[in-house]
């Protein structure tokens, strides 16, 4: 069962019988607000499906697997909101009603809820990890489980009040295993990216990257997660500034993808939108309506019109400095494996550019061979690059080949000049 929560609507979609999409009734709101609960999230939690009120500070939810069935045995009720009962007095009348109409209701259609406790949020963002789930507010984040059996209430276990941040960017939601990804503000952090697992909060973001999330725009920020082996990857596309970063939290470091733009080959934002695992093999759903498998030897990427461009890979360097004093910078080195290949006349290159600005600016290209088909454990050296005070060294390699680098080395000489 597939479950879309569209900001004004809940629908669900049948996987195994397929059709069509169908609505489903949200509650009434139970505050002075008018009209039907408008969810903008929707989670499951033991079966039970938990909406928020993007309006207000209350969670609605139903009892576990409520669209097992089209309809469902309910207690019949009179005008008067009491139940009514069969002739002997006892037994209590009961009629058949579609489940869709009476999805966040008990067996006497009573709406089922809770409320957040922590501060007076609305409650703008819901995730559900196992029994876990996560209530996000502006200023706070809670969890909460449901109890079994004959305990089947909501209970908080936790949440932030103290610590002082909430969610930012809604969309920014995102999970791979027990760990959920987000953006966040408050007064403690700012605005930067957290991690959770369990309890346990993390700041993952650095300063740079948290200057360019004032730069965007709280609705447009965009977050999705995928793993391969041991990286589990969360993505991050920053659609109002056209940035694409991702988190990798094996070892725990940042770094950017990009796109070729179809017309002009120009670098881009990344394409994807979201990844799938289905069958052994990873889709990608990009934001120009193609949907692309990931394969382990192909390097590069399709384009709806049929264009085929080579991936870039780029790798820079931090700021190189020698207390900030000018420095002459001999040489560097990269040692690089590039595979085979069945072009033997391809001559893969890599490039080289030089920042002496700090990376603000490069300066131009230089190149040098890898070798050809077969030629493993090339060293590739770069001399006379000049003198520098802040330098960023940045390498390319834009052939659909495999490319390994196994080692780097700079060789520079200091310089006896005042800051």
């Amino acid at each position: 069962m597939l479950l879309i929560a569209d900001g004004a609507s809940l629908y669900y979609y049948d996987l195994l019988e397929g059709g069509g999409l169908v609505q489903i009734q949200t509650p009434e709101r139970i505050t002075s607000r008018e009209g039907n609960v408008t969810p903008s999230h929707v989670a499951v939690v033991g079966g039970s499906i938990v909406i928020n009120d993007s309006q207000s500070g209350y969670c609605y939810y139903s009892i576990p697997y409520p669209l097992a069935d089209v309809t469902r045995k309910m207690f019949k009720m009179g005008a008067d909101g009491k139940p009514e009962y069969e002739s002997d007095g006892v037994t209590v009348k009961t009629e058949y009603l579609e489940s869709r109409l009476h999805v966040f209701e008990d067996d006497y259609q009573v709406q089922q809820y809770f409320n957040t406790e922590s501060s007076s949020d609305n409650i703008n963002g819901l995730y559900a990890v196992g029994p876990t789930l996560y209530v996000f507010g502006p200023k706070t984040v809670e969890i909460w489980q449901r109890g079994s059996g004959e305990f089947e209430d909501w209970i908080r276990t936790s949440y932030t009040a103290q610590n002082s941040f909430g969610l930012e960017s809604p969309s920014s939601l995102a999970s791979s295993g027990s760990i959920v990804y987000f953006v966040a503000s408050g007064a403690q952090y700012g605005k930067a990216v957290m991690m959770a697992n369990g309890t346990q909060f993390k700041k993952i973001s650095e300063d740079w990257l948290e200057h360019k999330l004032l730069q965007e725009s709280t609705e447009s920020a965009y977050g999705f997660c995928y793993s391969v082996a041991d990286h589990n990857f969360f993505v991050l596309q920053l659609n109002s500034i056209g940035e694409t970063w991702v988190y990798d939290t094996l070892d725990g470091g940042w770094h950017q993808r990009t796109s070729r733009n179809r017309k002009t080959g120009i670098e881009s934002q990344w394409r994807a939108g979201g990844v799938a695992y289905y069958r052994e093999k990873f889709y990608t759903f990009t934001n120009d309506g193609c949907v692309c498998s990931f394969h382990s030897d192909y390097w590069s990427e399709d384009f709806p019109d049929g264009t085929v461009y080579p991936m870039i890979r780029h790798r820079q360097t931090a700021v190189i400095v020698d207390g900030l004093k000018n420095f002459i910078l001999e040489e560097l080195a990269v040692e690089c494996n590039v595979g085979s290949w069945d072009d033997y006349a391809l001559n893969p290159m890599l490039l080289l550019e030089v920042s002496k600005d700090g990376g603000n600016t490069f300066g131009n290209v230089k190149s040098a061979s890898l070798g050809r088909t077969g030629d493993y454990s090339h060293r590739v050296r770069f001399r006379n690059l000049g003198m520098c005070r802040k330098c960023v060294l940045r390498v390319t390699y834009s052939h659909p080949t495999e490319l390994t680098l196994n080692s780097c080395s700079v060789r520079a000489e200091s310089t006896a000049e005042m800051i």
